[in-house]
């Protein structure tokens, strides 16, 4: 199935969400983003049904993160996809080790659990995903934290070289 074909199948449930204030739509060609963080509580009754819509239809993926519902039009384009994709683009050999994800919502999952099975590292920011192997961290501040250990980590090497110390 096409994004275009995905997208016409939802697209009258899509029109009543986006009639919803507080709700705001991210088209990203791919999947279509419902963010409703700003949603209020009496109208979150009517958004959690239409949503439902959307997630029984069997040709569509529904990814639930903090506050967003990911939609996904074309089956099988998941982040782990892009993933994969991006590392034979880049000429990149992911194996051994050698790479970092991180993200907050039930689609970095699949690109979590690609990147744990390559032997990487995969850093789950907040309660989402609860992916086996990843390490969570509490939030941006956390993360970046994390990063900074593992690229002090991976570098090592080079610094001592350079006469520089890791903090």
């Amino acid at each position: 199935m096409s994004a275009k074909r995905g997208r016409t199948l939802i697209a009258p449930v899509l029109k009543e969400i986006s009639s919803i204030p507080g709700t705001d739509l991210e088209d990203k060609g791919w999947s279509i983003a419902v963010h409703y963080r700003k949603v209020s509580p009496d109208a979150q009754t009517t958004l959690g049904p239409l949503l439902e819509k959307v997630r029984r239809k069997k040709e569509i993926r529904m990814f639930d993160g903090p506050a967003v519902a990911e939609i996904q039009l074309v089956p099988g384009w998941e982040k782990s996809l892009g993933l994969a994709s991006l590392c034979r683009f880049l000429r990149f050999d992911p194996s051994g080790g050698r790479i970092v994800y991180a993200g907050d919502d039930e689609n970095d999952g699949t690109a979590m659990r690609w990147a744990i099975s390559r032997k990487g590292t995969a850093l789950a920011v907040g309660i989402r995903p609860r992916v086996p192997g990843a390490r969570v961290v509490s939030g941006p501040a956390a993360l970046a934290n994390a990063v900074r250990q593992i690229a002090c980590l991976s570098g090592r090497e080079e610094e001592e070289k350079k006469g520089a110390a890791c903090r």
